[in-house]
This record gives C-alpha cells, structure tokens and sequence, in this order.
C-alpha cells in the first residue's frame, strides 16, 4: 500500500513539474511541415533497461518525435517518464513532454499504451513515441544526442550520438 501511494504521489509530481502546465494548452495547428531526418538505429543498455530507436527523428512544427522500443532486463519494475529522456542538441537540453507522448501514443493505432506511466515489468517491453518541444525545430543543425536515464532519480544514464 505504501509503495503505490508513493508511486501515485510521485507520478503527480512528475505530471505536473513536467509539462501539464504548458503542454496540455497546446493544440496540434493544421498544414504544419513535416520533415523526417536519417538518424543512426541505436541500441543502449542503462542499468535495467535496453533502448531502441528507429531510424529517424520526425519534425512537425516544433514537436520532435523519436519511436523508442524499451526492454526491462532487471528484476524490479520500471515506470518511465518524460525525465527518463532527453534530446541534446547545439547546446540545449529538452526533456520529453509527458503529456504530449502520452496523447500522441493514444492517438494512433499501433500503440494501444500511453507510453509514458505504464509499468514495465521485469522481461517485458513498452513500443511507443516519445515527443520533445523544441522552437524552430525544423531549424536543428548539427549533431543531435538521445540522453537516457535508468530512472528519475536514478544516477545510470547513457548519452547516444542520433545524428
């Protein structure tokens, strides 16, 4: 009882820190320019969990999104989040929005998860896309790098060369 009380109390913290705010207010505008960029398929093992990307970050208006599959190779369950993830570029540091991820795996039909809040159990995989924010996104030169936290509060994080 205690550890899904402070599971609850923590994913309401989460929420609302990152990104309910100012996320939830925003509405997808139509015709906005879509563009996809070649990135390295990358596999990486953090602690407990092993990520893989797709191919290619998709750019629409100033949403970046990247399609994640994440195994659970540990022994403990796992609940990701948008600070889990973040997308370094030219300097700058974006974490992935929660609930823009969550609508946007919600929305389309090869994902029946939210992506973000679900419980990854030992041996078991979450399949979904995560979102960042990023003014003039179609204007990202340079490298870009996927940071990946084993955990909110966790210390094992690994940085990996998309682009």
């Amino acid at each position: 009882m205690r550890k899904s009380l402070r599971t609850a109390m923590l994913v309401c913290v989460i929420v609302f820190v990152n990104g309910v705010t100012a996320n939830a207010i925003i509405k997808p505008r139509s015709r906005l320019q879509l563009s996809k960029r070649k990135i390295a398929k990358t596999t990486v093992n953090v602690g407990n969990l092993r990520v893989q990307s797709s191919d290619e970050l998709v750019i629409e208006g100033q949403q970046v999104r990247l399609d994640l599959n994440v195994k659970n190779t540990g022994t403990r369950e796992v609940v990701l989040s948008g600070l889990n993830f973040q997308l370094l570029t030219q300097n700058r540091k974006y974490n992935a929005l929660n609930v823009s991820t969550i609508n946007r795996n919600q929305q389309t039909t090869q994902h029946k998860d939210s992506f973000f809040f679900e419980t990854l159990y030992p041996e078991s995989s979450l399949k979904g896309t995560i979102v960042f924010e990023i003014p003039d996104a179609n204007q990202i030169k340079g490298r870009v790098y996927l940071k990946i936290g084993e955990s909110v509060f966790g210390s094992k994080s690994k940085t990996v060369l998309l682009s």
